[in-house]
């Protein structure tokens, strides 16, 4: 097996295996599997249970699919690994979706059976939440357009001196595996990427802005200082 096919194998695929099975356990205390469920429900054994099941279903799937991509491009050749792997990706990420759609469906089951702890409590509205700064500006972006931009225009500017073939793939010799024929298309391809990204990024920065306030009568004050900060975060995380 060349090392090319396995390094994307074991540096992307296994930590991101670990990532989403362990993920009902870094999500928020009032979330289950998309359900929102109270504190108290959250550390009760079965979500706890159903949380160890999720985690255990996940990681041996997950095993399984490397494993089995692994086997086959052991013995692929240079041309079959990139379809091999596009197609173990696309199992990778429709197992996952299966299975935590799966475990959400079972979550509104159990949802229904859960008590509900009869404590006596003020309801708290923290009406300062809005007007707070909860995310940072999409302004913030226009750093990163213009760099496309100017990358863009020199690419344009120097179009004619670009070779009439396009290079897209090379081997761990630097040989050229992959070409195209050159078109403002095809030079431009990268930059038209990277706006899509910030575009998305901006639409994901807006729904954090948009979403509903959670408070907790527990500590409404400290709990909405950390849900400001985690709206502030989470975009340029994921960026």
């Amino acid at each position: 097996m060349q090392l090319f096919s396995i390094l994307p194998i074991i540096l992307i695929f296994a930590p991101l295996a670990l990532l989403l099975s362990f993920a009902p356990y870094v999500t928020r205390e009032t979330i289950s599997f998309g359900v929102t469920v109270s504190q108290y429900n959250y550390y009760t054994p079965v979500l706890r249970k159903l949380r160890r099941t999720f985690a255990t279903v996940s990681l041996i799937g997950n095993g399984l699919i490397i494993l089995t991509c692994l086997y086959i491009l052991r013995s692929a050749n240079e041309e079959s690994t990139t379809m091999i792997t596009g197609v173990c990706t696309m199992i990778f990420i429709v197992y996952w979706a299966a299975l935590h759609i799966l475990f959400h469906f079972k979550m509104k089951k159990i949802k229904e059976t859960l008590t509900t702890v009869e404590v006596p409590q003020r309801v708290k509205i923290d009406t300062t939440f809005r007007p707070n700064k909860l995310t940072y500006s999409n302004y913030w972006f226009l750093v990163h357009i213009a760099i496309i931009v100017a990358m863009t225009i020199i690419t344009i500017l120097n179009y004619n001196a670009l070779p009439n073939v396009i290079p897209m793939k090379y081997d761990l010799q630097g040989n050229v595996t992959s070409s195209v024929p050159k078109t403002y298309l095809s030079v431009l391809a990268i930059n038209l990427v990277q706006l899509g990204i910030i575009a998305l990024m901006m639409l994901v920065n807006w729904s954090i802005k948009s979403s509903k306030q959670q408070l907790t009568p527990s500590n409404p004050a400290q709990f909405a200082a950390d849900h400001i900060r985690f709206r502030r975060k989470w975009p340029y995380l994921r960026s």
